[in-house]
């Protein structure tokens, strides 16, 4: 293991921080919402007021995927300039994709070929890919929802009532919600197990509380995080932790 790989330590506008900040603090509002849809009754609660809570949490998930990769990419930045310099980095490299980075802290400046390093290349292409479905989104022909004719009008009018309709539709939008939820937590569980891979490799680097204010020892540094960030280490599963000035 070797811990000079940097050669600049002292580095300015630095947002990958920020960046993971805003991850756990969406995460900890879909996790409210979520709980506003537990108490929710079909019975007793308008479509509006479950749909309302399905785009909240679909919101939320926009903005953790995309943060998580622009909070990995940051990251990635910031340290092969860290190793290569700034004039070498940014003039030949910085072009490359955000897979093609870390491919190069792997191969050439790690220098490794472990099973972890490529479980971390398959977690953030498939985080990539989210983003990219999400940034390049592209619409579809939307045609078969509706009714060519009169007669075909006529005809499904018969097969389901309004009330039938909305419950379908309010239990399509529950198990939306839970799915986005679950597809948000794992979206920073990527950027996690990146972290600690980069700790793995460079022992100095302190990756992991960089981002998060949190390292694998369960040391957090609880005055760099709101009430938020807290709740957000808990339902990640970061449930004990010393707190640290």
């Amino acid at each position: 293991m070797n811990n000079t790989y940097r050669k600049s330590f002292c580095r300015e506008n630095v947002m990958y921080g920020a960046y993971g900040h805003i991850l756990l603090e969406h995460l900890s509002d879909s996790s409210d919402y979520l709980e506003k849809l537990k108490n929710l009754d079909k019975k007793t609660n308008s479509y509006n007021e479950f749909s309302d809570i399905k785009n909240k949490i679909g919101l939320n998930y926009i903005e953790i995927v995309v943060f998580s990769v622009m909070c990995v990419e940051a990251f990635l930045n910031d340290y092969i300039a860290s190793c290569i310099l700034d004039d070498n980095y940014y003039k030949n490299f910085d072009m490359l994709n955000i897979l093609a980075k870390l491919n190069l802290i792997v191969q050439f400046i790690f220098k490794d070929d472990s099973d972890k390093s490529k479980k971390c290349a398959s977690m953030l292409k498939g985080l990539n890919k989210k983003r990219n479905n999400l940034v390049h989104s592209k619409s579809n022909d939307g045609t078969y929802w509706g009714y060519h004719s009169l007669e075909e009008l006529e005809e499904n009018s018969f097969k389901e009532n309004f009330e039938d309709y909305f419950d379908n539709t309010i239990t399509q939008d529950i198990k939306s919600c839970f799915r986005l939820f679950d597809d948000s937590k794992q979206a920073i569980i990527a950027v996690v197990e990146l972290a600690k891979y980069f700790d793995s490799q460079d022992v100095d680097l302190y990756a992991l509380f960089r981002i998060f204010s949190f390292n694998e020892n369960d040391w957090l540094n609880e005055l760099q995080c709101n009430e938020k960030q807290l709740k957000a280490f808990e339902i990640l599963g970061f449930k004990t932790y010393h707190k640290g000035n």
